[in-house]
């Protein structure tokens, strides 16, 4: 079995990179651990009931690149902080309800 890098299919699809409207802001960097203001985090289950619960809402299903974006989405949440799947749900929303006024 030959392992996926974390977007190989996804940007082999014909969108370039960072051209997504939800992401449009995030900044990806490799920052290490040690500059993370929290503990490094050990259960990530909270960020997997909040990408089922959005996808759910959004009507995504079987759609590999959707749901890679949501997750993108979701991880630079994370990032920046949040800690608690309501947090990120919300979060999440209002980050959506900004792209579509745009």
């Amino acid at each position: 079995m030959r392992k996926i890098l974390v977007n190989e299919d996804y940007l082999d699809m014909g969108t370039p990179a960072g051209s997504s409207v939800l992401l449009k802001g995030v900044v990806f960097d490799n920052t290490s651990t040690s500059q993370w203001v929290h503990p490094p985090l050990r259960d990530f289950s909270f960020i997997k009931y909040a990408l089922k619960t959005l996808c759910r809402e959004s009507g995504i299903v079987r759609d590999r690149k959707a749901t890679v974006e949501v997750a993108a989405l979701l991880m630079a949440l994370v990032k920046e902080g949040v800690h608690c799947e309501a947090e990120l749900v919300d979060r999440a929303r209002q980050r959506w309800s900004a792209a579509k006024v745009h």
